[in-house]
């Protein structure tokens, strides 16, 4: 049987893949789209992502081969990895610079303790249990604190232990019972040793389970009700999007430009899409994220580089699946994300500066590379602001985008 061959895409600044030899191991799973692990250099290990399979044998006599498949399914379609190989070329950078732009930390290898996978499926936690034989009176471990009488601090993990169980609701569910690992040792100021201890004595174990970290099922609201100016500029904009991609809201401060963006919004997710809506300042997330939580509930995700690994890498996951996040609304890095069938785009004070990333690479264009990214998934473009920038004014009188005016408060 002929050998198998991978060419893999690194998050370096460095042109081109790397070839990699495939285990046959890995032949029944890795496809174009995975990430896997593979060896650079003579010690270093490096998370890619695989861009081709092929037979054909490379040059080189010594070929590496790779040291583990990291996801059971793609990560990442190729609508995407198009994606980004138009930034790399459009704004003069590498795909390894894109890639490392686009993949959150919790993605790659400087992660991977602290935030395990669960094949590719979501994000695992160490919760800490009773063992078997305390199962169903977690207090009966209290009545082994007497072997423990020479070690203290184990004395001490033992006890708030049982103090945090006692305190936790009896209903549940099965992924949020027992202690989270992390929380009863800074509760304790213990050690992971000190716990290893306790485990290795059969007092308590520790599993890895699957955590969810989106926000919780939220009771939603109808949009708000529309008044006539509004609702003649709704109208306006769906006749502009039959024959334009793209059409320029330009309206007043305080116009009620945003309630337009969510009555959009909601007609395109109704239809089964996704809809990305884009802000120039993180700032803005906030504001916004509490006005869009009403009407979406769990279906928005918030994404930008102030959060935090878990939430961000949450957020990503979501968006490449079939039954995941329905609403982004994020900074420019939000327009990275692995969408599976944007049909709805809305860029914000279109015409901010912020837009555009400046230090490191890659120093694309948010509202330009958005457009792209909807003309690959045949969505629309809605570009909202009171000061239109010259460009896309420009374009409007051209006949290029749509124009839709709401001068009245």
């Amino acid at each position: 049987m002929d050998r198998c061959y991978a060419d893999v895409l690194l998050p370096l600044p460095l042109e081109g893949t790397f070839t990699y030899l495939v285990p046959p191991a890995f032949l029944p799973t890795l496809a174009v789209g995975c990430r896997v692990l593979v060896p650079l250099g003579t010690s270093k290990q490096v998370t890619g992502v695989v861009m081709a399979l092929h037979h054909q044998t490379p040059a080189s006599t010594r070929v590496k081969a790779l040291i583990d498949c990291l996801d059971v399914e793609p990560l990442l379609g190729q609508e995407t990895l198009a994606f980004w190989t138009w930034i790399a070329e459009y704004y003069c950078c590498t795909l390894g610079e894109v890639m490392n732009a686009a993949l959150p930390a919790g993605l790659k290898p400087a992660e991977m303790d602290a935030d395990k996978l669960d094949g590719g499926k979501g994000r695992m936690v160490d919760r800490v249990y009773p063992a078997a034989a305390y199962v169903d009176k977690p207090e009966a471990l209290l009545e082994a604190l007497p072997q423990l009488v020479r070690a203290k601090k184990q004395t001490q993990l033992l006890k708030d232990f049982v103090a945090c169980l006692s305190l936790a609701p009896s209903s549940l569910p099965d992924n949020e019972q027992g202690v989270e690992k992390r929380r009863l040792l800074e509760v304790s100021n213990a050690t992971g040793a000190q716990l290893k201890n306790l485990v290795e004595k059969e007092l308590l174990v520790v599993k890895a389970v699957p955590v969810d970290v989106s926000p919780d099922q939220l009771p939603v609201q109808p949009p708000a009700t529309l008044n006539e100016a509004q609702t003649n500029a709704l109208d306006s904009i769906k006749e502009q999007f039959t024959h334009h991609a793209v059409c320029l809201l330009h309206g007043y401060t305080a116009s009620g430009k945003t309630e337009l963006y969510i009555h959009l919004i909601k007609t395109c997710i109704d239809q089964g899409q996704q809809a990305l809506m884009l802000v120039p300042e993180i700032a803005l997330t906030t504001q916004l994220a509490e006005r869009l939580k009403r009407v979406f509930g769990s279906d928005l995700g918030v994404y930008h580089s102030g959060l935090g690994t878990r939430e961000r890498l949450d957020v990503w996951r979501k968006v490449g699946r079939q039954a995941g996040c329905k609403v982004v609304l994020g900074a420019r890095s939000a327009v990275l994300l692995p969408y599976q069938h944007l049909g709805l785009v809305v860029v914000d004070e279109e015409h901010d500066a912020s837009y555009k990333q400046q230090d490191p690479a890659p120093r694309y264009h948010a509202r330009n590379a958005a457009m792209v990214l909807a003309g690959r998934h045949g969505a629309k473009v809605l570009l909202g602001t009171a000061t239109p920038s010259l460009e896309t004014y420009a374009h409007c009188k051209a006949g290029r985008y749509g124009l839709t005016e709401l001068f009245f408060r």
